[in-house]
């Protein structure tokens, strides 16, 4: 980080795995999320998108480092 994180009742850090598993586009996953649209947390599962799929939507925006995953009309905030 190019500074550091100040941890709050809002910001706080995630475990993440120590082997780092690449997820399969014939997998699903959960996606969280609160905040302004909702004071509570929400949760939806979601299909993790092969990675041909998501450079195609989000148009190189997207490289090896990231996963992609959702479907249209279903996301933590809806």
């Amino acid at each position: 980080l190019a500074s550091p994180v100040n941890f709050t009742d809002h910001i706080q850090p995630v475990c993440v795995s120590k082997t780092m598993k690449i997820m399969s586009d014939k997998q699903s996953g959960y996606v969280t999320e609160g905040g302004v649209v909702s004071s509570e947390l929400r949760q939806v599962m979601v299909p993790f998108l092969s990675s041909k799929e998501c450079k195609l939507e989000y148009k190189g925006e997207i490289d090896e480092t990231m996963e992609c995953a959702g479907r249209k009309g279903i996301d933590s905030c809806q």
